[in-house]
């Protein structure tokens, strides 16, 4: 009995019979197929059959596809929770090592009946970075409250090429104005600088700091940071001084020498400490 192409089509697509079977038939069919027609026949299967695989191929990659998103998001949700608690424990453990430098400091003052505390003869640093150091102040006086400002200035630097700078303020004894950068006179190797202002301090290092004023009663205590930068190029070794400067008089100048010994308010240098920074 002769298969009618309409019937070998629907049993194809309902999978009565496979694709590969069709030369089989043809065989028992000889006078209904024939040369171009079994191509056609072929064909017509291939277009038949191929949008259901199409649909599967397409219903499987859809379910890949959210596997893989649901995957990423939950990935990407632990790795920022975790980055989270890492900036959290940092944070935290940051803030209770700057509370203990603070305790430790004030501890020193008052246990070692000091006016300055700063702990540190020597600082290393690398090019190009910052750091952040911190000073103690007290209020040793016997009476009255002590105003002051902090004053951080770099005196000497020697450079890995031997250069020597060295610096110095043109009038120590007038003191400084805490508005106004004070008049410095620096040498190299013993030559003029040749450069205004402090050159080691223009060029290599800096300080930022609050310089003040500031009042402390008596026996009080406190700490100042200041954050020391090496610029790019300052490698060398440095004498750094930390002055506290007091006014008594209420004016505008700190650390300014009396005119006479007799002076019943001289405002004067209260405390001062050297230390070395090497820059590598």
């Amino acid at each position: 009995m002769a298969v009618t192409q309409n019937f070998l089509l629907s049993w194809i697509v309902s999978g009565q019979i496979s694709y590969r079977k069709i030369s089989n038939i043809s065989k028992t069919n000889r006078n209904v197929y024939k040369g171009e027609e079994l191509q056609l026949l072929r064909k017509r299967c291939r277009v038949l059959r191929n949008p259901i695989r199409a649909k599967r191929g397409s219903l499987s990659l859809s379910i890949n596809a959210i596997v893989i998103i649901v995957l990423a998001m939950t990935l990407l949700g632990l790795g920022l929770g975790f980055i989270r608690g890492l900036f959290k424990n940092i944070t935290e453990t940051t803030t209770t090592v700057t509370e203990q430098v603070r305790q430790q400091i004030l501890e020193d003052l008052k246990t070692g009946d000091k006016k300055l505390a700063f702990s540190a003869n020597s600082i290393q640093m690398e090019s190009s970075s910052s750091q952040t150091v911190t000073i103690g102040v007290r209020n040793s006086k016997n009476t009255g409250d002590l105003n002051f400002i902090v004053y951080v200035e770099a005196l000497q630097a020697t450079m890995p090429n031997k250069d020597k700078f060295v610096c110095a303020r043109e009038s120590p004894s007038a003191g400084v104005n805490p508005t106004e950068d004070p008049g410095y006179a620096c040498t190299r190797n013993g030559e003029d600088a040749d450069a205004e202002g402090n050159v080691i301090m223009n060029q290599y290092i800096d300080f930022f700091y609050d310089k003040g004023p500031y009042t402390l009663n008596i026996d009080n205590a406190e700490v100042y940071p200041i954050r020391i930068t090496a610029q790019s190029g300052s490698k060398g070794t440095y004498l750094v001084k930390i002055s506290i400067l007091e006014n008594a008089n209420d004016d505008e100048i700190y650390g300014q020498k009396p005119s006479a010994s007799d002076d019943p308010t001289p405002n004067e240098v209260y405390a001062e400490k050297t230390f070395f920074i090497t820059v590598t």
